[in-house]
């Protein structure tokens, strides 16, 4: 027992410190391919003429070659930015970019239809605009670009403009990390027309808005926006928005009309005049911390307003949001959780379970306008195989205590129906023997919150959402010990697992996202010594974000893409981004049986992946069964085997590690 604890000291340690900065400085083997060519062109001054046409120069010269240019010293643009083109990078090193009064160029670094470019600074890197420019970096038709440590300051339009290939060109991703921006006229960032583009750690005050979104499946998480008109306007399909800090603005987060199932989770949103304004369709506002003159406000439809701290039933009462403000275990309350309905509270001692439902259904009984919030207080224990606790509408469980499977039950929690409900603190204990189906169960049209539960020792799964299409929302439960996995999702999408620790499962694997699961987002788990793998990918799951996940020490990988059994489907389009993989066999594994059935279109941006025991990135070594897939700024040292798999073919898919 004390080396267990001891180990998820070390974890939860490792991932305290990388929760300051997502972002991770790469350090790799190759930056493009291992038979690459660079050529190297350093400035200390000169015009911008002269440097432009030794670039150019350099690239019809070298047509193949990767070009390094590194700039010290100031350099002032007027008539022209500096054009960069594919497979090339610009590093400022204690250098300034900047506008002179009577600048007619539009930029001060243009790029244009290119990919594979990045543009970093080991610090003083800047690019001022002296407000005579409308732009700092524009990106044109372009994808593979990154964009890290910047400062950029008084532009008069953007301080960075990107607009990718479409978003439906697949593994194209760009990003912007680390950047210190302010006084832009517009916006901070404004990126467009591109599928998973990553933001994150930017530092963004002073301007009209800090990050304009309009890119699908992006992931834009720990940005500081402060003193904007809008923090964030978000105009995309399935994004994620988390970790932010969001102050002193107009509007905090501008979701519009044609912002649809975005996530809005784990964010900062205070002194704001206006927290949410909501005119989207189906967004996820989940786990926010709000403290804002007005806290919501909007006419979309069907939005979710699940959990937030500091949103009272009657802030949140808005038509365009469903308002769900459960009492959970680090959020204990008094008010009202649903608009237009009471609330009771009911304490209940140790009884079989069946005997808790009936309580339960004697409260609503008594109070049928209220949501009961029913105090499990003791320990609870199963009486048959048929005896398991069924969650239904307008119920909140907080368990103090201990539910005891005992016999051969197939569920102990059964979340179904059309109900949207809760279930927060204490044990759920399989004792090995229960939970032949699941431990926890969500299935049909049931939005269930599961928060701060250790979920153990269960015959199958600890939780098991299966054929669901609504949100289940997991928050920091310790999931530990059950027989097959921690957290499986079949054929079912919107699991959103945040801050969990899910470790031990026996037989298979922490979090497994089966069978066509799609639309779920994954972060800030802990996923370690599983039988298999920490996060499994696999049959036919695509659209997926995995970010910032611990994987340790799991038997087959930190995370692994494979399909096996689907036909005509693939694992694709998902993001994995900024995950550490440490001590596992492989780092992260990419992989499928056959070409009818392959792993494609996915994006690996900025995992680290250290001292495995096989390889850091496996996988990669049948370019019909994996291929279009792009892995960008990764970190791969010290793996026991090496960096990739011996046998890989780097034809078919793409890296870009350059900085």
């Amino acid at each position: 027992m004390y080396k267990v604890s001891f180990t998820l000291y070390l974890i939860f340690f490792a991932f305290s410190i990388q929760a300051q900065n997502l972002f991770t400085p790469p350090s790799a083997t190759f930056y493009h391919t291992p038979s690459e060519k660079i050529t190297d062109l350093s400035f200390s001054n000169g015009t911008i003429a002269d440097i432009q046409a030794a670039i150019n120069d350099t690239r019809n010269n070298f047509p193949n070659n990767i070009i390094r240019i590194t700039l010290t010293g100031t350099f002032t643009i007027t008539d022209n930015p500096i054009q960069l083109g594919s497979f090339m990078l610009l590093f400022l090193n204690n250098a300034i970019i900047q506008a002179n009064a009577g600048c007619t160029a539009t930029s001060l670094v243009q790029i244009s239809n290119s990919e594979y470019v990045s543009i970093s600074s080991a610090e003083n890197g800047r690019l001022e605009g002296n407000n005579s420019i409308n732009t700092a970096i524009e990106v044109n038709t372009s994808g593979k670009t990154h964009i890290d440590n910047l400062t950029i300051r008084n532009c008069k339009s953007e301080g960075i403009a990107y607009s990718g290939n479409g978003m439906t060109v697949f593994a194209d991703a760009g990003s912007v990390t680390r950047c210190n921006i302010s006084n832009c006229g517009n916006s901070g960032i404004h990126y467009a027309d591109v599928f998973n583009f990553i933001c994150t750690d930017n530092n963004i005050q002073t301007c009209s808005t800090g990050i304009t979104i309009n890119g699908n499946y992006a992931a834009f998480s720990n940005n500081t926006i402060t003193n904007c008109t809008t923090g964030i306007q978000d105009s995309s399909q399935y994004d994620a928005a988390t970790y932010n800090t969001i102050s002193n603005c107009t509007n905090g987060i501008f979701l519009a009309s044609t912002s649809y199932e975005s996530l809005i989770a784990y964010n900062k949103i205070s002194n704001n005049n206006v927290g949410f304004t909501v005119n989207s369709t189906k967004a996820r506002i989940y786990y926010n911390t709000c403290q804002n003159t007005t806290q919501v406000n909007g006419n979309g439809s069907n939005n979710q307003l699940f959990c937030n701290i500091g949103i009272t039933s009657a802030q949140g009462n808005v038509t365009s949001c469903t308002f769900f403000n459960p009492p959970l275990i680090n959020n204990i309350h008094n008010d009202f959780i649903k608009p237009g309905k009471s609330r009771f509270d009911v304490s209940i001692g140790s009884y079989p379970l069946e005997t808790v439902r009936c309580l339960i259904d004697a409260a609503h009984t008594y109070q049928p306008d209220a949501v009961i919030v029913a105090h499990l207080i003791g320990d609870y224990t199963t009486t048959s195989s048929t005896d398991s606790l069924l969650i239904k509408e307008d119920e909140c469980i907080i368990l103090t205590g201990k539910i005891n499977g005992q016999g051969n039950c197939a569920t102990l929690i059964n979340f179904s129906g059309n109900i949207t409900s809760s279930f927060s603190g204490g044990t759920i204990d399989g004792q090995t023997s229960n939970g032949t189906k699941g431990l926890v169960y969500v299935s049909g049209a049931a939005n269930a919150v599961i928060d701060q539960v250790t979920i153990q020792n269960g015959a199958a799964q600890g939780i098991f959402k299966q054929n669901s299409t609504s949100p289940t929302f997991i928050s920091a439960c310790t999931i530990i010990k059950n027989a097959s996995r921690g957290i499986w999702n079949l054929a079912s999408s919107r699991l959103f697992a945040f801050e969990n620790n899910v470790s031990g499962s026996i037989n298979y694997d922490g979090i497994d996202l089966d069978a066509f699961s799609s639309n779920s987002v994954l972060l800030k788990n802990v996923c370690s010594n599983n039988h298999r793998n920490g996060i499994f990918i696999e049959e036919g799951a695509s659209k997926n974000i995995i970010q910032a996940n611990i994987l340790d020490s799991n038997s087959t990988a930190g995370v692994q893409l494979y399909n096996l059994n689907v036909n005509n489907f693939y694992s694709s389009q998902n993001l994995i981004a900024q995950n550490y993989c440490e001590r596992n066999s492989r780092g992260i594994l990419v992989n499928a049986s056959a070409a009818t059935k392959a792993s494609i279109n996915n994006v690996l941006f900025n995992n680290t992946c250290i001292n495995n025991t096989d390889v850091g990135l496996g996988g990669y070594y049948n370019a019909s069964n994996t291929y279009n897939n792009y892995n960008a700024l990764m970190n791969i040292q010290n793996n026991t085997n090496g960096a990739y798999y011996a046998a890989r073919n780097y034809s078919a898919n793409y890296d870009w590690n350059m900085y």
